[in-house]
């Protein structure tokens, strides 16, 4: 469209309005009403009595200029842009690709039924479009059939259903916040890394070396729970894997002189939670870290499906159990929403400082990954993460509070401002990291060594 077609909305003699901004709707009410009289037009004080943005004879001139091209520029590249993101958000709701053609041609589309038949969706505009609205080129990570699209909106569907009854039942069961828990699985390789390294430029294969192979193929299992105000109770259930699928009297006393106090841990063949062990993890880890009265969010895995009625079996058991509808958990439920992204981050730092520096640990041992797990549960448990926890839940739709700024764990944790050395007295190596309670850095030594100077980690021995 050419520039000459921009029509300006108010008299050069008007500089002080002419960032003013009327509809074609308000120009077209002003000039018919203007135009209205029984003979001739009406006064101009009477339309500026009604209409406020009316100053001058001039100004109605122009309006009615306008109103018999229509919108001008600016209108019309506005319904454009809003009708071609209506598009897409509608083809991703259905999971269909979308492309930059298919941009250019709803636009084009759009134009032509505007009356905006030179506008052609230049690359620039596709450009500053997908800029604008805070969209981009994503790898398609799981294809899908149609069905799996008309189940995902019944699922959608259950997930709002399922909050709205959740804060409901938490107002009308009197429900205080620290009354209402969220508990999930979580599995972790035995060795942990991220995913991406720097690498130069143009490199076509980046290998990253790790102490086992084998140990990044097996796993073990974490269980946190949540509350909804922000607190993570502790101990942390662990379920690690063992071939027999329990401790032998040997391993079991190692294993209890090494546990720290936080973690509770018990063995499986798989490394995954069993419908015994999720039992035990109800009698022995949540029971006693809750009050009486308290309301558990769980998800609908097979250890859970009987759930209500197994739990409620419990002697002095006051729990009311939510079953998150299947499928709806990465929508809905805290933990998984955004709390173990940043768990299972916080292990890769840590795994990857540890290759980094040379250090001479073995991270897929058991002792060790106990040891690791205590700590994450330790730093994420300080005080300063009070709002990082709250977040969950906020984000998972249960509570409207509004969101105050926090840093993660990691950016909090691995974040060391200037590297020169560790914050002990005397010690000339670098930190390792920066404990949340304290708020000291701390070479790799001194961080599990005792006395620390928070003391937190004084139950610890060196990895």
């Amino acid at each position: 469209m050419e520039a000459s077609s921009q029509e300006s909305l108010f008299t050069a003699s008007s500089p002080e309005r002419k960032h003013r901004k009327v509809t074609l709707d308000q120009k077209k009410a002003a000039v018919d009403f203007w135009r209205s009289a029984k003979s001739g037009k009406r006064s101009l004080s009477a339309v500026m009595n009604r209409y406020r943005y009316v100053k001058s004879v001039d100004d109605l001139k122009n309006f009615e200029r306008s109103v018999h091209r229509g919108q001008s520029y600016r209108e019309k590249a506005t319904i454009i842009s809003c009708h071609v993101f209506e598009k897409f958000l509608d083809a991703r709701r259905k999971m269909l690709p979308v492309h930059d053609n298919d941009l250019r041609r709803w636009a084009i589309e759009k134009g032509c039924e505007v009356k905006a038949c030179s506008f052609r969706a230049s690359d620039t505009w596709i450009f500053r479009f997908k800029k604008d609205y805070g969209i981009t080129s994503r790898k398609i990570t799981k294809f899908v059939n149609a069905r799996s699209v008309m189940n995902q909106v019944d699922i959608e569907n259950a997930a709002m259903c399922f909050v709205h009854d959740c804060r409901e039942e938490f107002e009308v069961g009197g429900f205080a916040r620290n009354e209402i828990f969220n508990s999930d699985q979580s599995g972790f390789q035995k060795e942990l890394h991220a995913g991406r390294s720097l690498d130069v430029v143009g490199s076509k294969r980046v290998l990253c070396k790790v102490q086992s192979v084998s140990a990044t193929t097996h796993s073990y299992t974490i269980q946190p729970t949540l509350s909804a105000d922000g607190e993570l109770l502790s101990p942390l259930f662990v379920v690690v894997q063992e071939q027999s699928g329990h401790f032998g009297p040997k391993v079991l006393q190692e294993v209890l002189t090494y546990t720290p106090e936080n973690i509770y841990v018990r063995a499986s063949k798989s490394g995954k939670v069993s419908n015994e062990l999720i039992r035990q993890w109800y009698r022995e880890v949540y029971l006693p870290a809750v009050p009486k009265k308290n309301m558990l969010l769980l998800d609908s895995l097979n250890t859970h499906k009987n759930i209500n009625q197994s739990f409620s079996s419990e002697t002095n058991s006051g729990t009311r159990v939510a079953i998150i509808p299947e499928g709806a958990t990465g929508l809905i439920q805290p933990l998984d929403v955004f709390f173990f992204r940043s768990w299972k981050a916080f292990v890769c730092m840590f795994s990857d400082k540890v290759m980094l520096f040379d250090l001479d640990v073995q991270l897929f041992r058991r002792e060790n990954i106990i040891k690791l797990q205590s700590l994450v549960h330790l730093q994420f448990s300080a005080p300063m993460f009070k709002n990082f926890r709250k977040y969950s839940w906020i984000r998972a739709g249960y509570f409207d509070d509004a969101v105050v700024p926090f840093k993660t764990p990691v950016q909090f944790c691995f974040d060391l401002a200037d590297y020169k050395k560790c914050s002990i007295e005397s010690c000339s190596h670098f930190p390792f990291i920066v404990c949340a309670w304290c708020e000291n850095e701390l070479c790799f030594d001194h961080f599990f060594t005792s006395p620390h100077p928070c003391g937190r980690t004084a139950n610890y021995s060196k990895l």
